[in-house]
């Protein structure tokens, strides 16, 4: 049944708008399935900046990761904050500092008024763009990191302790242990990086996925397929990765229960470090954008806060409704992945399911997301000639989007849960409930009550945070807050924007915080 649920909704999301956009651009591209000289180009410089922000993702990642790799449950629960914020934030609150009257917007200002300074303004807003996107990407590096670390550096720390190495020495023997661990988390990163459009399109990059986007807008429905099919340098990554990604997982869900490892040492410097990266990438860029929205005086601020209210409530609204969904939604997933995946201990054909399952998700997170939300809505245009045209009307594809771009996280939440419970433990309440629902529902379900509805509430987060599958799908009627988000963005909205982050990303900080250390947390215990 778990399966069943989760195989459908995967299938009507990401699968069969998939296959039709497939299907359609190979018998109507007419050889536009290769990258044009400018889309060459662009793809060289996508490649250039997303290497440039997962080498700084990764580099970031450090110092976090050993915190996670002493602490993993607390630590990893916080440590994934940043992600979980949309990915404009950062570089959003990070450009108010070069805006006019701050010291950095007039050094720049008076720079560039000579000519041989020109390039100047531009290049300090792609490098709060980088900046910004590694601070949002770095947890992902150091996911990957602290598991090797937690392995791997303990029992190294323990020597190192014993030989009296320098801190030179010690880092360099740290940096040859962890060598394929480094290239793994930086490999990922540049992979999700692949795609990314904001902020680097609002910083004026021209990215293979902007270009896409673009290319996108001006020609329609009638030749998306071709465009799509093109992108094959961005998808196919995304579709190997979730595949290495799927296996990955798939082994943590063994019987056998290793021995725990060797603790790993992290010292003040690393508490320190970790804390300053995760300020910079959450508090710090809401900071800016308070100080700004509250810097004519409080009651101004609060002026311009009930100006965009009264201008955006019925995008608030609509969100807000989507979000309610979501909940349910994500919730059903993690319970349903998390039985499957219980399941699949004791089943190697339940196991195949379950890696084909992430597989397929966390490519549609990975995939570029003006991609997925050119094939829904070229799936939407199917529909629609098919007689039924609900479907591309209203929430129904915007809320499909969202699940197609991060249904990986209750699913991925819910088999970490499964993996997290004792092999043994879960062969005694196998054999004593056996695999039924009820027996389910009363051995696992109820002990992870909290954390799975801390997995939808994650689910909805990130949902509405999703831009650019968003803004493919939104139909004209129906208001999108995505689209206002972007707009504001683009034409550098600053009071407009400032208000919208205070009202919504304050408290879905908090929310998030709350959310991850209960799951990380109530899933240890």
């Amino acid at each position: 049944m778990a399966a069943s649920i989760i195989a459908g909704l995967l299938a009507l999301v990401i699968v069969l708008p998939t296959a039709v956009t497939l299907i359609d651009g190979a018998t109507n591209a007419d050889g536009t399935w290769w990258p044009s000289a400018g889309g060459r180009r662009a793809l060289g410089l996508t490649l250039a900046y997303a290497a440039g922000i997962a080498l700084l993702a990764t580099l970031l990642a450090w110092a976090p990761a050993r915190v996670m790799a002493r602490w993993p449950a607390a630590a990893t629960a916080l440590a994934c904050v940043p992600a979980l914020l949309p990915p404009y934030l950062a570089y959003a609150g990070w450009t108010l500092w070069r805006a006019p009257g701050t010291w950095l917007g007039d050094a720049v200002f008076r720079l560039s008024a000579d000519p041989a300074w020109a390039w100047l303004p531009m290049a300090v807003g792609r490098a709060c763009a980088v900046l910004g996107l590694a601070c949002w990407a770095w947890p992902l590096a150091a996911a990957v990191l602290s598991r090797s670390m937690r392995w791997r550096l303990g029992s190294l720390d323990e020597q190192l302790a014993m030989d009296g190495a320098s801190p030179v020495r010690a880092l360099a023997a740290r940096l040859r242990v962890l060598r394929g661990s480094m290239l793994a988390a930086f490999g990922l990163v540049l992979v999700v990086m692949l795609g990314s459009a904001v902020p680097l399109h609002v910083a004026q990059v021209e990215t293979f996925a902007l270009r896409i986007w673009l290319e996108l807008d001006q020609t329609g429905p009638a030749g998306s397929a071709g465009i799509w099919l093109s992108g094959w340098p961005l998808w196919l990554p995304a579709m190997a990765a979730g595949v290495l990604l799927a296996r990955f997982a798939s082994r943590a869900l063994s019987l056998n229960d290793e021995p725990p490892p060797c603790a790993v040492r992290a010292g003040p410097w690393a508490f320190f470090a970790a804390g300053l990266v995760w300020a910079l990438s959450a508090l710090v860029p809401l900071g800016l954008f308070a100080a700004e929205l509250f810097d004519g005086g409080i009651a101004n601020g609060v002026q311009i806060m009930q100006r965009f209210i009264a201008s955006a409530d019925q995008e608030l609204r609509g969100a807000l409704l989507l979000a309610m969904v979501m909940v349910v939604l994500g919730t059903a997933l993690g319970a349903a992945s998390g039985a499957l995946a219980s399941d699949a201990r004791f089943s190697p054909a339940l196991r195949w399911l379950l890696g084909l399952v992430l597989a397929v998700s966390a490519a549609g997170a990975m995939a570029p997301g003006v991609l997925v939300g050119s094939s829904l809505s070229q799936l939407g245009t199917a529909v629609a000639g098919w007689g039924w045209t609900g479907f591309s009307d209203g929430p129904w594809l915007t809320l499909a989007a969202m699940i197609a771009r991060w249904s990986v996280v209750p699913i991925g939440a819910g088999v970490l849960l499964a993996a997290s419970e004792p092999g043994a433990l879960a062969a005694l309440r196998r054999l004593d409930a056996g695999s039924s629902l009820n027996g389910f529902a009363r051995g696992w379900l109820v002990p992870h009550t909290w954390p799975l509805l801390a997995i939808g509430g994650l689910f909805a987060v990130l949902g509405l945070h999703e831009i650019e599958a968003a803004v493919q799908v939104a139909s004209p009627g129906w208001p999108s807050l995505p689209r206002k988000l972007l707009n504001m963005l683009h034409f550098a909205r600053d009071d407009d924007l400032s208000a919208a982050v205070v009202l919504i990303e304050t408290p879905t900080l908090v929310l998030v915080v709350l959310l991850t250390l209960v799951i990380g947390w109530r899933s240890r215990r």
